[in-house]
């Protein structure tokens, strides 16, 4: 096989995460929403490249742009900044 002579040593990764997500009045429902997820390490702006032979982890921070952020924190946050303005 090709592999057995040339190993692949290097990947690009991506993260999505798969949303289920409902209105403010929760009464219509939009499954499977995909949102892509910014990743720390490796750096997605460079390229967020692995180097395959090696164990690695692959990092995403959970901070207000992530898909992860929790909602209710999200909009507490929205309000405080309303305020400031």
């Amino acid at each position: 096989s090709y592999f057995r002579f040339h190993p692949a040593v290097e990947a690009h990764v991506r993260c999505y995460a798969v949303l289920h997500e409902t209105d403010a009045e929760a009464k219509i429902s939009f499954p499977f929403q995909t949102r892509t997820m910014r990743l720390t390490h490796p750096d997605d702006t460079r390229g967020g490249m692995l180097f395959l032979p090696v164990p690695s982890a692959v990092t995403h921070a959970i901070d207000p742009w992530s898909p992860l952020y929790p909602p209710a924190l999200a909009r507490r946050r929205r309000r405080h900044e309303e305020r400031l303005d």
